[in-house]
């Protein structure tokens, strides 16, 4: 995703998906003009997601964003969630194993 109308279309699609989504953060580190932030997430899945029309299956799964700030704004960011865990809970992948 790039630029703040990719941004803005990717956080519309996971909240349409996952309308209740909380997330807590555990974790938050910051060096220079990076900060990282490991969050506990909780949600519902009430929308399609990844192509999987919504099953209302509840959701646990952690997620890591890292930022980059320059001139007091976010000039970077990387989101690393568990997608391949969120995908097998809701039986789009089969579990490995």
């Amino acid at each position: 995703t790039h630029g703040v109308e990719g941004f803005t279309a990717w956080v519309r699609e996971v909240r349409a998906a996952m309308p209740d989504l909380k997330m807590n953060i555990v974790l938050m580190v910051a060096e220079n003009d990076l900060v990282m932030t490991y969050l506990q997430c909780t949600a519902t899945h009430q929308g399609e997601l990844k192509g999987v029309s919504a099953s209302n299956t509840p959701l646990s799964f952690t997620t890591t964003a890292i930022v980059r700030l320059a001139e007091n704004k976010i000039c970077e960011c990387w989101v690393i969630a568990d997608t391949l865990g969120i995908l097998q809970r809701l039986g789009s992948v089969a579990s490995l194993g």
